[in-house]
């Protein structure tokens, strides 16, 4: 039997108080692979940071790691792995990314670090190397910064990183969680395709069960810190022997929202979100950028409205113009049959509130949640500016009053979510926008937080308008949808008309790539 690349024994991962990861125990064979899945806080991201030594200095591990029979264990031998023979590629590609470096070059500093090519040598395999992950080989794409390409885009780059090291061992920290579906099935074709050409194995860490059965040859499943289950894919999701495992396979159910709706609370009229091209020496504008081009729409009281479309479609630019976050170029957007540019900053945000995608950036790293939720309340709802209040809307959202006292580091992503809602609901809005609320959650607390948006509703009354690129959430938890696709509405209407018959071709290709 030939020895595996990769060959965990009886890990722990540790704090001076608390035993996080549990002597757990897997291999990975050269070609292979393996999934690692588990719901937030079960230790499968500890774990595979544990491998290529990047654990925070506050956690200890002990147990045996080899690649290829080499000894792992210890930091000094990891340098000589990381990179070259093992890669990691993240959740958020933006954080890995250097944003001051063009795309091309943070592929090209990679081949300088781990090969002998001349420079020369390098700027033909940076090309290769975008074509292998495929992206635009042009000049214009290669100079691009991180911030001008979408997110699929900056994934293909960190793939192309991973590459240009010739890494035989990829892990994959959920690589496709912030993407939307057709963009996420082509990140999991190419990856699925590098292991084909190339022998690449891959750890692969995720929540999300259909891109397990898309991608893995084994599962192990991960829960307070230990494999309670570890087999073939196909034996796995034919008869899961575990409970939790189980629970882990069950979908959100369809969505049943027959009801009456109040009076219009936001409309939009034609709205555009322009960005100008400025080219030159003395950089006049010469063309747009249409990223939100004669959209309108309208949600009322007690309603819910999905905007949905590909990474780059403009759903979030029209999210961040309702919010007043940008201006808009031409059209309208009425709050209660005013214009939104009428309100006041604080009486507008009074009434509209945002919970955010990327929950873990939207909380001061260096405050309590106690202070950051107290900020928001002096400023626009002073008079609840208290503990008192802080405690009540933690219950309301189904946490324990003590976590206020907490860092954002010290709790999950379901924990931090909720207290996101928290803090959304504390001025007692009329509408929340919620950008891709569940994209970075497992499959049980994702419908555990929609529950709760949905419960908060019926007791408050509130609207949402649901930035997402998930179905599933989609069919769940809207009444009507729009889709958008480069800045235009494609497709609007009742949420089930359109998944049950869509007329336009592009909405009939969103909903065949949503893996099964």
């Amino acid at each position: 039997m030939p020895r595996p690349l990769l060959n965990i024994e009886n890990l722990s991962i540790f704090t001076k108080s608390q035993k996080i990861v549990k002597n757990i125990s897997f291999s990975i064979n050269q070609g292979e692979i393996f999934a690692l899945v588990g719901e937030s806080g079960s230790g499968k991201s500890l774990t595979a940071l544990s491998v290529v030594d990047l654990l925070a200095k506050n956690l200890k591990k002990s147990g045996n790691i080899t690649y290829e029979g080499a000894d792992l264990s210890h930091s000094q031998n990891i340098q000589n792995f990381r990179g070259s023979e093992i890669a990691f590629i993240f959740q958020d590609p933006t954080n890995s990314l250097n944003p001051i470096m063009t795309i091309g070059e943070q592929v090209d500093e990679v081949l300088a670090l781990h090969t002998n090519l001349s420079k020369k040598q390098r700027k033909s395999s940076v090309l290769d190397l975008f074509k292998q992950v495929d992206l635009d080989t042009s000049n214009q794409m290669v100079t691009r910064y991180p911030h001008q390409v979408s997110g699929g885009q900056k994934q293909r780059v960190m793939i192309a990183c991973a590459l240009a090291g010739g890494a035989k061992l990829l892990i994959a920290d959920e690589p496709t969680t912030a993407l939307d579906v057709t963009t996420q099935k082509q990140v999991l074709e190419l990856l699925l395709d590098l292991r084909k050409n190339r022998k690449l194995s891959i750890l692969l860490i995720t929540h999300d069960l259909s891109v397990v059965k898309l991608m893995a040859d084994r599962v192990a499943v991960m829960h307070q810190g230990s494999i309670i289950e570890n087999r073939d894919k196909t034996e796995f999701f034919k008869n899961p022997i575990e409970a939790y495992s189980k629970k882990l396979l069950v979908s959100l159910p369809k969505g049943n929202r027959d009801q009456a709706f109040g009076n219009v609370l936001i409309k939009g009229d034609k709205v555009k979100v322009y960005f100008p091209i400025k080219t030159g020496l003395f950089r006049r504008t010469t063309d747009y950028v249409r990223a939100v081009d004669e959209i309108s729409f309208s949600l009322k009281q007690g309603q819910n409205l999905a905007i949905v479309g590909e990474s780059g479609s403009g759903k979030t630019t029209l999210a961040k113009a309702i919010m007043r976050q940008l201006s808009l170029f031409d059209g309208h957007v009425s709050m209660d049959n005013q214009p939104i540019t009428d309100y006041a900053r604080k009486a507008y945000a009074s009434k509209v509130q945002i919970v955010f995608q990327n929950v873990t950036s939207s909380f001061n790293p260096r405050m309590r949640i106690s202070q950051t939720l107290l900020e928001g309340l002096q400023a626009l709802n002073p008079s609840q500016a208290n503990t008192t209040y802080l405690s009540e809307l933690l219950q309301e959202v189904e946490l324990d009053p003590e976590l206020m006292h907490r860092y954002p580091h010290e709790l999950s992503g379901g924990q931090l979510q909720r207290l996101s809602i928290a803090r959304a609901i504390s001025v007692n809005p009329e509408v929340i926008i919620c950008d891709e609320p569940t994209s970075a959650l497992d499959a049980t607390v994702k419908v555990q937080i929609l529950d709760l948006l949905l419960r908060l509703q019926r007791e408050k009354g509130v609207s949402y308008i649901i930035i997402t690129h998930d179905i599933s959430i989609v069919d769940y938890f809207s009444d009507h949808m729009i889709v958008m696709k480069q800045g235009k509405a494609l497709e609007s209407g009742v949420t089930h008309d359109i998944l049950a018959n869509p007329k336009n071709d592009y909405t009939q290709a969103l909903l065949s790539s949503v893996l099964s």
